[in-house]
């Protein structure tokens, strides 16, 4: 008779990773629960009570299935495997507590059953070197690049890093710069015009002085000086270099005077006279 009485129809509570639904059943054992409700369970899963144990009207069953996480903390990457049904839950399982540490997940996304791959990156103090002076920065910046725009620095094409700017910058690390543009500095205004710029511009100016007369050959002195400093002088712009170069080019050459009408301050004309 008590046989008859177990195999009796009953209510369960049957829990799956936290949802609960009531399910009649007219097995004797938890077993029986799950195969009438074709769920399956592994070794590694948390199954309460055992799969052996008795069920009766009323009873409690709970299964939380184990998945995988990977996470990539500041660069390590490493699996675990939990029971956790989000992000936060897991962190928890795992030890990382610090809410300053920077996730490339919400904290709040679920975890199925085939888990979640995701970075963190936690609190580190960096040693930040720009041109020679030094500054501490606590950051949770995931790569030197990351950093770099932290501190609202514009790296340009001859600008030179300790790090490549993938790399993670390790705790107490020293990230070094050396010709780093400020934030709001236009890098590409900085370059120097080349050699063969500098010599281009300073035959042209030869060659227009052999081309042209002007009323005074001291204004041309003063005119070549002032090219050669717009190319050269804060370290050859090539704004400057450039424009001139141009300006030179479209300039068509004035005819020559005769030595009669120049003026008689002139040097070229007391050389005349002589």
């Amino acid at each position: 008779m008590g046989g008859a009485v177990s195999a009796a129809s009953k209510a369960v509570a049957l829990s799956v990773d936290g949802q609960q639904q009531i399910v009649h059943v007219w097995g004797r054992t938890v077993q029986d629960v799950l195969d009438a409700n074709d769920i399956d369970v592994s070794a590694a899963d948390e199954l309460t009570p055992a799969a052996n144990s008795p069920v009766f009207d009323g009873a409690e069953i709970a299964i939380n299935y184990v998945r995988p996480i990977t996470v990539i903390t500041d660069g390590v990457s490493q699996t675990y495997w939990t029971t956790a049904t989000s992000v936060a839950q897991a962190l928890a399982e795992i030890g990382l507590h610090d809410p300053a540490t920077r996730l490339s997940v919400d904290r709040s996304t679920p975890l199925g059953r085939d888990g979640l791959p995701f970075s963190a990156s936690t609190p580190k103090t960096v040693h930040l070197t720009v041109d020679g002076q030094t500054t501490d920065t606590t950051t949770t910046a995931a790569d030197v690049q990351s950093l770099l725009n932290e501190a609202g620095i514009q790296l340009g094409v001859n600008d030179r890093i300790s790090l490549g700017r993938t790399a993670t910058p390790p705790e107490g690390d020293t990230v070094e710069l050396h010709g780093a543009a400020g934030a709001g500095r236009d890098h590409e205004d900085q370059r120097s015009c080349t050699t063969r710029e500098r010599r281009e511009l300073q035959q042209l100016l030869v060659a227009r002085r052999r081309a042209r007369e002007v009323d005074d050959p001291h204004d041309l002195a003063a005119e070549v000086d002032g090219h050669r400093s717009a190319a050269g002088a804060r370290g050859g712009d090539d704004h400057d270099a450039r424009a001139a170069v141009a300006a030179e080019r479209r300039a068509p050459p004035r005819r020559r005077r005769s030595p009669e009408s120049w003026p008689r301050s002139s040097p070229r004309y007391s050389r005349t006279e002589r």
